[in-house]
């Protein structure tokens, strides 16, 4: 039977559930400071941040925040980055994750958004529609093991069309593992 689930921005009484999911999901705290650290700074979009809700309960929760690409031959274009997405261990692939995404992507779309970057599982984004960002001209900071995790999905259409070049994302990304 389908889990009911009622999907909103997180609240700030949230914010320790949504850290202890996290924590849950990921075994250790890690993703949770990375999200302290977004909300704490310029890049945070406060509907973007998304808990999914059942009977009360905090069950999963996903965050998107603002990252750029500098373009090598051209200007800087703002897109989005999601990370990081988790669901408590006992409510993980029964559709928790996915109903966060499908959301998130919704909510980005109506906002405005071009595009969002991923860095995740290669069989698990494709389902929403994100590509190889190597097929975008779109480079990872970040030292990758398989490099079709690292991926994009325009929201809009040929939106990143003369973007080529490196994904930036605040330097407190890289302080967690």
């Amino acid at each position: 039977m389908p889990i009911e689930l009622d999907i909103r921005a997180e609240q700030p009484a949230d914010y320790p559930t949504v850290f202890k999911v996290h924590e849950l999901a990921f075994d250790r705290p890690d993703e949770g400071h990375l999200i302290d650290k977004i909300r704490a700074s310029d890049k945070y979009i406060p509907e973007l941040s998304v808990v999914a809700v059942s009977d009360g309960q905090i069950l999963g929760h996903v965050i998107f925040s603002k990252i750029c690409i500098d373009a090598t031959a051209g200007p800087t274009k703002e897109v989005l980055a999601l990370a990081p997405l988790a669901v408590r261990p006992e409510y993980q692939s029964k559709g928790v994750g996915s109903a966060l995404c499908r959301y998130g992507l919704d909510k980005a779309r109506e906002l405005g958004w071009d595009a969002i970057i991923v860095l995740g599982s290669p069989t698990y984004y494709p389902r929403f529609g994100f590509e190889p960002a190597s097929e975008f001209g779109v480079e990872s900071p970040f030292p990758l093991n398989d490099p079709n995790a690292f991926m994009v999905l325009e929201l809009r259409e040929n939106s990143l069309e003369g973007y080529e070049g490196m994904a930036t994302y605040p330097d407190f990304f890289s302080e967690f593992g």
